[in-house]
């Protein structure tokens, strides 16, 4: 069955960007349907929540079709307003991957565990690496960042260790969420309000910068007395992390360069645009990093 949904959703993706720049009422009927045949799939595995929330917000759809007089003809051409954030969740493992590839992931993770001694130290650093990772991996960040920390915090009392982990690592992640480019909510905010996101990131950045600050402040009075004592796991090159952290950073630039250059030229909106940018930039980063094997190995696993 697996095979059969990544060959569906593969063909759906695929199909829906051509129609996106070839207006032809065959390829919006082939989008149709592949999307009722990828639902259908895809219910064989979905459970809990997302199964009983799909099926509510179908049948609702379906009783507004009906109750709208709406003819039976044009069914399938309405199965495409969600296909593009499908599309950006069906390419963000291609982006993801180029992060394990290049081990961008362990650098960070290593540099939390070496040279603490304080609990506020360990805070900023969790913090940040959050705030990083999360602009990548998304809410696997979480999981990520509260593994490498639970040792650390064996002995602190459960309570507390909750605090800090929720603190530390959820505030990181929450804020990153406020300007990434690869954030849904902000990528629908701009195609919705038609600006572009090179002229409203210089508006966040100072806000999520007035954020960490502040929070970097309560954390310095909270924890800077409480000492850590922090297994090393190796000591890693400060000029690596720099150089590791610049190359994320430039990447997610060229990244919005890329896609704000691709919504000037075909006017897609910025949502489009983005899916059309990621799967490029990641294989030629992968190549520019000499990871290209080890990159397809890990984005074709994740597939």
């Amino acid at each position: 069955m697996r095979p059969i949904i990544i060959t569906l959703y593969s063909s759906l993706i695929v199909i829906y960007t051509v129609s996106r720049f070839w207006d032809n009422l065959f390829f919006s009927y082939a989008v149709g349907i592949l999307a009722v045949l990828s639902l259908g799939a895809a219910s064989f595995y979905a459970s809990g929540l997302y199964k009983k929330s799909g099926l509510v917000f179908l049948i609702l759809a379906s009783i507004l079709f009906v109750y709208n007089g709406t003819a039976w003809s044009s069914f399938f051409l309405y199965f495409d307003s969600m296909i593009g954030i499908l599309s950006l969740f069906f390419v963000l493992p291609f982006l993801n991957s180029i992060i394990r590839a290049g081990q961008y992931d362990t650098s960070l993770r290593r540099l939390l565990q070496n040279g603490v001694h304080d609990l506020h130290t360990l805070y900023t650093r969790s913090f940040l690496i959050s705030h990083f990772l999360g602009l990548f991996l998304n809410i696997a960040t979480v999981s990520l960042v509260h593994r490498t920390l639970k040792p650390s915090l064996s002995g602190m009392k459960t309570k507390l260790a909750d605090i800090f982990y929720t603190r530390s690592i959820l505030r990181g992640y929450a804020l990153c969420l406020v300007w990434s480019p690869i954030e849904i909510m902000v990528i629908i905010s701009l195609d919705l309000t038609g600006y572009s996101y090179i002229n409203v990131v210089p508006f966040l950045i100072p806000l999520v910068l007035l954020m960490f600050f502040s929070d970097w402040i309560f954390s310095r009075r909270q924890y800077k007395n409480l000492p850590l004592v922090m297994e090393n796991s190796g000591s890693i090159p400060l000029k690596k992390i720099l150089r590791k952290t610049a190359q994320m950073m430039g990447m997610l630039c060229v990244l919005v360069l890329t896609a704000t250059l691709f919504e000037y030229l075909f006017e897609k909106g910025f949502l489009f645009s983005v899916v059309l940018s990621i799967v490029p930039i990641a294989f030629i980063w992968a190549l520019l990093i000499n990871r290209r094997r080890r990159y397809l190995n890990i984005a074709v696993s994740r597939i």
